[in-house]
């Protein structure tokens, strides 16, 4: 669900994109990215994701051939860049958010054609929400899809914008998470960690990074939600 999401109502609602104007506009940290790659110089996207290689072998291997963070150029984005040691396991999804002007159209989609069962109704005025919790697969491994309308869809956070509105991922340690990913230069959405809708602890990787915090969901807004020791013993 989306609570949480907005850090507590219209604060951080045009934070997400959806309903700001400029949310298709590639951000000025990744254009000076792109301006540094051709040339040769390195900037702070690079020195950042150049704390997480972990891995020294292929650290010197990705560098020598990309000119990744040791090398001053521009890294292969599409190469895995090797983490040891994380102190944290995503176990699988959680939940996936679908927006909608109004979600009786989703409805018809995802329960009356495709058949995933809807099990309850829930409303915010706060998160200006209204949506149907769905459920699809059975047990700890069962997966959430809420369907989400704005009961205003003038007002902020326009839970309709994008269509695709977040993605939510058990973790095994949501607090280690949070703080190791933002050691490593990851933007987390405004509001920390609090309880979220379906009762766990969540927080949001932000879908854009700034120059403080360059990593980011790539467009998309992550729900992190911390998962109850029977889910984590599931995925064990």
């Amino acid at each position: 669900m989306l609570s949480g999401a907005t850090g507590g109502g219209e604060e951080a609602g045009p934070e997400y994109g959806g309903e700001n104007p400029e949310h298709d506009r590639q951000p000025d940290h990744l254009l000076r990215h792109e301006q540094n790659c051709q040339t040769g110089q390195p900037d702070r996207r690079e020195a950042v994701l150049g704390k997480v290689v972990l891995n020294p072998i292929d650290h010197e291997r990705d560098s020598t051939k990309s000119g990744g963070p040791s090398g001053g150029g521009c890294m292969d984005s599409a190469r895995p860049w090797v983490m040891n040691e994380r102190p944290f396991r995503v176990l699988g999804v959680q939940q996936i958010a679908i927006g909608g002007p109004d979600k009786a159209a989703l409805a018809a989609l995802w329960t009356d054609l495709l058949g995933v069962p809807k099990v309850k109704d829930y409303q915010s005025e706060s998160e200006n929400v209204d949506e149907d919790v769905l459920v699809l697969g059975a047990g700890h491994h069962a997966v959430e899809i809420d369907l989400m309308q704005p009961i205003d869809p003038e007002r902020s956070p326009r839970v309709h914008v994008p269509p695709l509105n977040h993605v939510g991922l058990w973790v095994d340690d949501l607090a280690t998470a949070m703080t190791w990913l933002s050691d490593r230069g990851v933007r987390f959405a405004p509001g920390g960690i609090r309880r979220g809708a379906s009762g766990h602890d969540v927080c949001f990787v932000h879908p854009r990074g700034n120059d403080d915090n360059p990593l980011s969901g790539e467009g998309v807004l992550i729900e992190l939600v911390q998962a109850p020791p029977e889910v984590i013993e599931a995925h064990a």
